[in-house]
């Protein structure tokens, strides 16, 4: 699989006592395709379905990524990661084939929040 666009992929850790530090990049120039289009949840509100997610993000297998992670693409757009991405296999040959994940646009201005 092609894999058009390119990211980096910032994350924060974790210390104690129950502290997040700032974003540090921790890969870059990873392939990746972004699929932009929201989804809208089942259930509605009185302002009408919520949406949950703003685009999908296909990954080669083996791309470390996980929940919470900030995505930057080359032109600055900046993506979070809302949820565990999934792992996918070939139903052929089961080895692994890729990797998706939700994403949600981070407005400009507020890309040091901490997300999710």
């Amino acid at each position: 699989m092609k894999f058009p666009h390119s990211v980096s992929i910032s994350r924060r850790t974790f210390t104690i006592p129950h502290t997040y530090s700032d974003f540090t990049v921790v890969a870059s120039d990873v392939e990746c395709l972004i699929a932009p289009g929201r989804t809208l949840a089942p259930f509605g509100s009185a302002m009408g379905l919520i949406p949950q997610y703003d685009a999908l993000a296909f990954f080669p297998a083996a791309t470390d990524v996980l929940g919470g992670d900030m995505l930057t693409e080359e032109d600055g757009t900046t993506w979070t990661v809302k949820t565990s991405p999934s792992k996918f296999s070939n139903p052929r040959t089961w080895e692994e084939s890729h990797i998706e994940a939700e994403l949600e646009k981070v407005p400009a201005g507020f890309e040091s929040v901490t997300p999710n």
